[in-house]
């Protein structure tokens, strides 16, 4: 990873992807907190395993902590919070480096081998069912998943001594271009599942190549089989 940040706040933290990621940070070790609009089971689940959440965007209910630390705190935004959020605003004028979840993401994979999971439909559907195949077939694995695994009752498989990772890669905020993006040749190799390719958003699919993510798309698609 190219930062390993120690303090975190995630702006949507109770989002299906956020908490993944706040809870990953969490069991590294870092400080984590956030803010989501509304109490749900996934962030009640953050606050039983330590996690700060507030459910106001008054700047006053951050951490007395981080407020103090403010530019060590790496701030995880979500696309479904405004940048007008008075959350953003603050942390931008504290001068805290402010990412995307697709760009948090993306620093994850950096760590070891990956398989993302992309395409317009069956994402999350699929990236479970390799999840559990490969910690059943005996692999160490870190899965951040979509949506609640009936099987697991989590959206998020977390392993310290994990070896491979499993990523839902969602063309919405584009984190499957953050995810692809290192060639296939590189050592931690990723190596993409495309579930399906629909026309329903012509923006980012890899069909030409000025499009983000088609050299990228091209490369991993053509890629060879990885050696497990």
């Amino acid at each position: 990873m190219s930062i390993r940040p120690h303090s975190l706040f995630f702006v949507g933290i109770g989002g299906i992807g956020m908490s993944g990621l706040a809870r990953y940070f969490r069991q590294q070790g870092a400080r984590v907190a956030g803010y989501d609009r509304t109490p749900s089971a996934l962030t009640d689940r953050l606050r039983a395993e330590g996690i700060d959440v507030q459910f106001d965007e008054d700047p006053e209910l951050i951490p007395v902590d981080l407020r103090h630390a403010a530019k060590e705190v790496l701030v995880v935004r979500t696309p479904a919070v405004p940048a007008s959020s008075p959350l953003l605003v603050y942390w931008n004028e504290q001068g805290a480096r402010i990412l995307k979840r697709s760009e948090v993401l993306g620093m994850i994979t950096e760590d070891r081998r990956t398989i993302a999971v992309a395409g317009t439909h069956g994402k999350t559907t699929v990236s479970t069912m390799v999840a559990h195949l490969l910690r059943h077939g005996g692999k160490r694995i870190n899965a951040f998943l979509g949506g609640i695994s009936v099987n697991y009752g989590t959206n998020v498989l977390l392993d310290a001594q994990a070896e491979l990772n499993v990523v839902e890669a969602d063309e919405y905020d584009r984190s499957s271009c953050a995810c692809i993006r290192r060639r296939p040749s590189s050592p931690r190799w990723i190596r993409t599942i495309w579930t399906s390719m629909e026309h329903r958003r012509p923006w980012w699919l890899p069909t030409t190549s000025s499009r983000p993510c088609a050299p990228v798309a091209s490369s991993c698609m053509n890629a060879p089989p990885p050696r497990w």
